[in-house]
């Protein structure tokens, strides 16, 4: 019971932070340090222009949520489940992907692939995205969604 209630939650939850219909994304680490870490990321949105915003957020999330193996950040920054952390946190992170404030710690988006049509309303490019790892965690410090390091 406590499964479907979760599963329930997830899906609006989902339904409430996610701005484009179409978002799936896969995000692989290219490199990184201390301050920042870079990772390719593929974009897909109903239109061509939502790619680079949606691989963009994949990107944040990726970091947040789930981490990436073989980097820096092996871990995700939140070690809650998304949905719970969604839930909990929910001005912090409608602030973050709705107001699109995810973009303040962007450093740089490289276009790898130029778009395609990968279905009748589906478009996808590839983009090489550095993130200030060091200002997301600070972020997340400050707003008490994870505890600063070492406490």
């Amino acid at each position: 019971m406590i499964m479907k209630k979760r599963g329930v939650l997830f899906f609006i939850v989902a339904m409430l932070f996610c701005p484009f219909k179409a978002t799936y994304c896969q995000t692989t680490y290219l490199s990184g340090n201390a301050n920042s870490i870079s990772v390719r990321t593929i974009g897909i949105g109903e239109r061509a222009n939502e790619t680079q915003d949606n691989a963009e957020m994949q990107a944040i999330k990726t970091l947040l949520f789930r981490g990436l193996p073989d980097s820096n950040q092996k871990e995700p920054l939140v070690t809650i489940v998304e949905t719970e952390a969604m839930v909990a946190h929910k001005d912090y992170f409608e602030s973050l992907f709705n107001q699109k404030r995810y973009k303040t710690f962007v450093v740089s988006t490289t276009l790898v692939t130029d778009v395609q049509k990968v279905g009748k309303k589906k478009y996808q490019q590839t983009f090489d995205i550095t993130v200030n790892l060091k200002a997301l965690r600070s972020d997340l410090e400050r707003q008490g969604i994870i505890r600063k390091f070492g406490l």
